[in-house]
């Protein structure tokens, strides 16, 4: 996506090139967007309306993707998350601190 996709563009833009890529998905895939409303479950106006750039929630697009089955999509978002030192500690798990040290030549660096 970051190919075509820059920081510059407003939120609105970013919606309307969504839309046409879901668009030309569908339409690669062979759904009418009837069809496409069948076996996401969602209705073919919020289709319609994805496709025409308008803001969605992310549990229709997670739909709309199922549907086209598209799901191979989400995968750029599946990037390890680390744990909050908080969260480790609710959870029972013993986080190691980062130190840092100082190197020969007086320089502090951290240890991973």
């Amino acid at each position: 996506m970051a190919d075509f996709l820059s920081y510059g563009m407003t939120d609105d833009y970013i919606l309307k090139i969504l839309g046409s890529h879901f668009k030309q998905m569908r339409i690669n895939s062979g759904y009418s967007q009837q069809d496409l409303a069948t076996t996401s479950g969602l209705t073919r106006k919020t289709i319609s309306s994805i496709e025409n750039g308008n803001s969605t929630s992310t549990g229709n697009i997670v739909a709309l993707l199922r549907g086209l089955k598209r799901m191979d999509v989400l995968s750029v978002l599946n990037t390890p998350v680390p744990v909050s030192p908080i969260a480790a500690a609710k959870a029972g798990m013993n986080p190691q601190r980062v130190r840092s040290h100082k190197t020969k030549d007086n320089k502090k660096q951290s240890e991973w």
